[in-house]
């Protein structure tokens, strides 16, 4: 915010101080900020999360991440613990971009047949093999890779500083859904999650929550944040 009116500042600025010319420049990129401005608000009351997730209630995320800075790909394994809020819950869905491949489905350690799930509309809809105890705590593995899609906000972002690759995430404010299988809703809060992100060793791993361990694997190294 203090960015925006910095910047706010400076345009009125530059349109009192120069020619006709750029100030006729500066109203046309001022009118855009503020249309900018308008369909972002537009964008967050208007959202509606998936109704196909409002059956369930998310408890925990393991997140397992192999990624590279200087490659824009990712390969991950999301496990998801989850309470049924009905007695009849065979079916669950997760917001995951559906140019994202699916690698696996496991549910109790056992492989899902890949003609149990399908991707339509950022949908993933998986059938499990049973009918799930209502309303007891259970959970779902997710195997899965590709490039993920930009979404605007910093979702996925590859740059770089002085030259080296650097990768960062802020999905903001729904952009989870393009590098990972999730639930794309604030009415649902989770109570914990465990961040892995395996990456070459030249690179470091920052995240919200407390650094648990640095581990080296060959040539790369995993960062385990909790």
């Amino acid at each position: 915010m203090t960015y925006r009116v910095v910047h706010l500042f400076i345009g009125f600025f530059f349109s009192f101080s120069m020619g006709a010319q750029h100030d006729e420049i500066i109203c046309k990129e001022f009118s855009q900020m503020v249309q900018n401005e308008r369909d972002e608000h537009i964008n967050l009351v208007e959202f509606k999360a998936n109704p196909n997730t409002d059956n369930y209630d998310l408890k925990y995320h393991r997140l397992e991440w192999h990624i590279d800075p200087a490659i824009n790909y990712i390969e991950g394994r999301v496990t998801s613990y989850f309470v049924p809020k009905s007695e009849d819950f065979q079916e669950i869905h997760f917001d995951m971009a559906s140019n994202l491949q699916i690698n696996s489905i496991y549910y109790h350690d056992q492989r899902i047949d890949p003609q149990m799930y399908s991707i339509n509309d950022d949908n993933l809809k998986i059938q499990l093999p049973n009918v799930l105890f209502f309303p007891e705590l259970d959970s779902i593995t997710i195997e899965y890779e590709g490039v993920p899609n930009s979404s605007g906000f910093g979702s996925f972002e590859i740059r770089t500083h002085d030259g080296t690759p650097v990768m960062w995430t802020l999905s903001e404010p729904y952009g989870a859904k393009v590098w990972w299988p999730c639930k794309q809703d604030l009415n649902d809060k989770i109570d914990s999650i465990d961040i892995l992100v395996k990456t070459p060793s030249q690179y470091k791993v920052g995240s919200n929550g407390v650094l648990v361990n640095a581990s080296n694997e060959g040539t790369q190294t995993i960062y385990h944040w909790k």
